[in-house]
């Protein structure tokens, strides 16, 4: 597919505006989902003038009670000919069985994905739509500036379909037009293991790897799973300066995160100052930290512009870490290409493959 660079998000503002129309025209428009994803959607639109009609929510015990000045309804309480339903989930293939019997009724189903930080910016607006012009002058290919063209699509649509045609596997591990080294292997955000499992799963076997978990009850289930001579386990955060930190962890593990508020303390690290000695740099630096992911790089430059590894770098818990982590590499690095690839049916999961040009093939 060749996508112009020029036009890649000329129109979404356009289409955004006709998405807002539409809202404000249909008979109803409900919101299933009343938790924080559901209030936070019905904000932004009330920002944009479009009152929803009510939450329809999968807790029957909630029907009748008010949130925000909005009702919440059981879906058998509810006539959804012609109607809105915006699903505010990130379960959302829950919710569908329950709509079965309407969904062949509604004018549209659409999808909200909440993101992790700063939610409130999730709408495009014309500044923003020219830092993502920007951004596909920099990227490497054609695929690249197609992922950022769906995912403005998008959000300026809430139609799924977009991000559907653009989900692809394996994560970390898809296929790129480069060699890519994964010897040294740093996973920063390890989590329980899971990237770890992923090498098994795509037989890559890294002469060693270097796992960075500051969550404490994450950090027990990676030790149990992986203690060898291999893995060097590190019970720590990284980012842009060494020292005491505040962390939030939460009991679902996957999205503790470094938090001026926090309920405890950990140590960082910055990967300057800890590579070196008995501990080989990275060749392949996987970075998924929950929203700090752009400090990490910070705190990294001197080792990466020593020893080039590729970077695997999260772009999805903030709006702006689409355009704002890309710029910075091209910015702050030299003589690497970018890649744009998503590997979720939802938002979340857009990563950003930054190559040395020398290990990138020629066409």
């Amino acid at each position: 597919m060749n996508v112009e660079k020029e036009s890649v998000t000329s129109d979404v503002l356009h289409v955004q505006s006709q998405t807002f129309d539409m809202l404000m025209e249909a008979p109803k428009v409900f919101v299933y989902g009343a938790g924080g994803a559901g209030k936070c959607i019905s904000g932004l639109l009330k920002n944009k003038g479009i009152e929803i009609d009510g939450f329809i929510d999968s807790n029957s015990s909630r029907s009748g009670e008010v949130v925000d000045g909005i009702t919440i309804y059981r879906v058998d309480e509810l006539n959804l000919v012609n109607s809105v339903v915006i699903v505010a989930t990130m379960f959302y293939w829950e919710v569908l069985p329950k709509l079965a019997f309407a969904i062949n009724k509604l004018d549209k189903l659409l999808f909200y994905f909440h993101y992790v930080e700063d939610p409130s910016t999730f709408f495009l607006t014309p500044s923003y739509a020219d830092s993502c012009n920007h951004l596909v002058s920099i990227l490497a290919d054609d695929q690249s500036r197609e992922v950022v063209r769906s995912l403005l699509s998008y959000r300026a649509t809430l139609d799924k379909t977009y991000i559907d045609r653009i989900n692809t596997s394996p994560q970390y591990f898809c296929e790129l037009p480069a060699h890519i080294d994964y010897s040294n292997f740093y996973d920063i955000g390890a989590f329980t293991g899971d990237t770890l499992d992923a090498l098994d799963q795509n037989n890559i076997t890294p002469k060693q790897m270097v796992c960075f978990e500051p969550d404490e009850n994450n950090f027990e289930v990676l030790e149990r799973k992986y203690s060898s001579a291999k893995v060097s386990l590190q019970n720590v955060a990284v980012g842009n300066e060494e020292g005491v930190i505040r962390f939030e962890p939460t009991t679902l593990g996957y999205s503790s995160k470094v938090a001026d508020s926090g309920s405890v303390t950990v140590k960082q690290i910055m990967l300057d100052k800890f590579c070196g000695g008995d501990i080989a740099p990275p060749t392949f630096l996987k970075i998924d930290v929950e929203g700090s992911d752009l400090d990490v790089l910070k705190g990294a430059i001197n080792v990466i512009s020593r020893q080039r590894p590729t970077i695997a770098v999260s772009i999805y818990h903030n709006p702006a870490h689409l355009h704002a982590i890309p710029t910075w590499i091209n910015e702050n690095l030299t003589d690497y290409d970018l890649f744009i690839r998503h590997h979720r049916d939802s938002i979340y999961e857009t990563i950003c493959y930054a190559v040395p040009k020398e290990r990138v093939n020629e066409s």
